[in-house]
């Protein structure tokens, strides 16, 4: 937990003094489907796996490099294969972070571009819990435009509880629809 809020914190000064005196060059939003490669919760000491998977929106502003992202992220977490019988539960996450996202492209092919992209981002959801997020990935898009679409892979450390099992960390492939501005 105490580095989940240390990460949080740097973030929140780096966001600070990039976006202090700067004009944003970079604005758009996504909506995201996650899905969850190795989803996991602990029940009674024992690893029970589950099926899992989330859903979101986030908002990207920044420099010509480096933006900010304001992220909601739900996840409902399927849990028929505990003994207890248990129903589906419901996660809500928001998190703050900073992305490297080039508006030149790092690729092209033909007329799309191709750009790399990673950032982090730190937060809570509804337990309350502090999270963290790591994730990278590539965007196609026109040359120069941001609207297009994006895939990540995104990994959350730790184990939270979520409505009292204890969730371990995952491995997820994301796919994001991207609306954007034009570079021109």
């Amino acid at each position: 937990m105490q580095k989940s809020a240390l990460i949080i914190g740097i973030i929140f000064i780096l966001i600070s003094g990039v976006h202090a005196q700067t004009t944003f060059r970079t604005k758009f939003m996504e909506g995201h489907y996650t899905y969850i490669l190795n989803p996991s919760v602990n029940f009674n000491g024992e690893k029970v796996n589950t099926s899992q998977f989330g859903a979101g929106v986030n908002l990207n502003v920044g420099t010509e490099h480096i933006s900010s992202i304001l992220e909601y992220s739900f996840t409902r977490m399927n849990m028929k294969n505990l003994k207890n019988g248990a129903g589906p539960i419901n996660n809500h996450e928001f998190y703050l972070g900073l992305r490297y996202y080039p508006m030149k492209p790092t690729f092209l092919i033909g007329r799309t571009a191709l750009r790399i992209t990673a950032g982090a981002a730190g937060g809570l959801d509804l337990e309350p819990n502090w999270r963290a997020m790591i994730f990278c990935g590539f965007h196609l898009s026109p040359i120069h435009d941001s609207s297009g679409l994006a895939i990540y892979l995104v990994y959350r450390p730790g184990k939270h509880s979520v409505g009292g099992y204890v969730q371990q960390p995952t491995w997820a492939i994301r796919i994001s629809a991207v609306l954007g501005v034009s570079a021109k």
